[in-house]
């Protein structure tokens, strides 16, 4: 919607995304995980959900288009940390977990869900209910389920008054029960 909207005259817009599309700036897609680019510098970062990652790029971008200085943002960027429980990684002995517990919905569950299926290993998923979703809820429940199955999960345990419904979505999408 925002890429076909009539923005006023004079009005500086900067469409920016991970993925390359015309008109989008957007970083190397050959890159190092957990990098982005600040001017002429690649520098990491503690981010782990592409979610925040694109955040986290927005900002980058915005920063530099209103002139800061590239030694400032690239000091921000590396000292950037994840809110508690919003995509923190965390190792537990050979494991990483991703958590994840906010009160989501359809758009970023996905998004969670696409970064589990790039995951090497075994993998499992522990889903809580996404609230707030009015009618929508037991179809947006049964299509993240579904989604589930697609990654390919090892294990998955889905919590809440939806349960059923992620577990129906999962198991009609060839997930095994």
């Amino acid at each position: 919607w925002l890429a076909s909207a009539d923005y006023p005259g004079g009005l500086d817009v900067l469409r920016v995304g991970l993925v390359a599309a015309d008109g989008v700036l957007a970083p190397p897609s050959e890159r190092e995980a957990r990098t982005l680019p600040v001017g002429a510098r690649v520098v990491s970062h503690a981010l782990g959900t592409t979610v925040l990652e694109r955040n986290l790029w927005i900002a980058i971008c915005v920063a530099r288009r209103l002139g800061l200085d590239d030694d400032a943002i690239a000091g921000a960027v590396a000292d950037v940390r994840p809110g508690s429980l919003r995509g923190e990684v965390r190792m537990l002995g050979e494991a990483t977990l991703v958590l994840d517990c906010y009160n989501a919905n359809p758009l970023s569950l996905g998004e969670a869900l696409d970064d589990l299926g790039r995951c090497t290993g075994r993998r499992a998923a522990v889903i809580g209910e996404m609230l707030e979703l009015g009618n929508a809820t037991f179809a947006a429940h049964r299509e993240m389920g579904a989604r589930l199955a697609g990654v390919g999960v090892d294990r998955a345990l889905f919590v809440g008054a939806s349960a059923t419904a992620f577990a129906d979505g999962f198991g009609d999408a060839g997930g095994d029960r």
